[in-house]
């Protein structure tokens, strides 16, 4: 879960600040317009870098990151607090279920009252 959320974190905050370095917030987006202003492709550039230069310095390497960071650059999701809101909502509840998932298949569940509702396995 840690890798998950905060290498996609890590990835929108890369995003949002080298649009805003490269004056890029307002740009076109690539995906509509069908050409990549300097602005977005420098951005994109360096987001990515950042990316994967913090995901290693926290130890939250998390690859498909790196899509959220060029979706966000490349104008695939507006620059705007409701593309962060989106992205915490969306990121944290499936980071939480799929967690969640695991643990009850693998049956890594330590507390004794989740034990006890697990109970129906056996």
């Amino acid at each position: 879960p840690w890798n998950t959320f905060m290498g996609h974190a890590i990835g929108a905050g890369a995003a949002f600040l080298s649009l805003a370095v490269f004056g890029a917030l307002h740009a076109p987006s690539a995906m509509v317009d069908g050409q990549v202003s300097f602005g977005r492709m420098a951005a994109s550039a360096l987001a990515v870098a950042l990316t994967i230069g913090l995901q290693i310095s926290t130890r939250s390497s998390h690859a498909p990151a790196a899509a959220t960071t060029l979706l966000i650059t490349l104008g695939g999701f507006p620059a705007n607090i409701a593309t962060v809101v989106t992205l915490v909502v969306g990121i944290g509840v499936t980071t939480w279920l799929c967690d969640w998932g695991r643990r009850l298949v693998v049956g890594e569940f330590h507390k004794p009252w989740v034990a006890k509702l697990m109970d129906w396995r056996r």
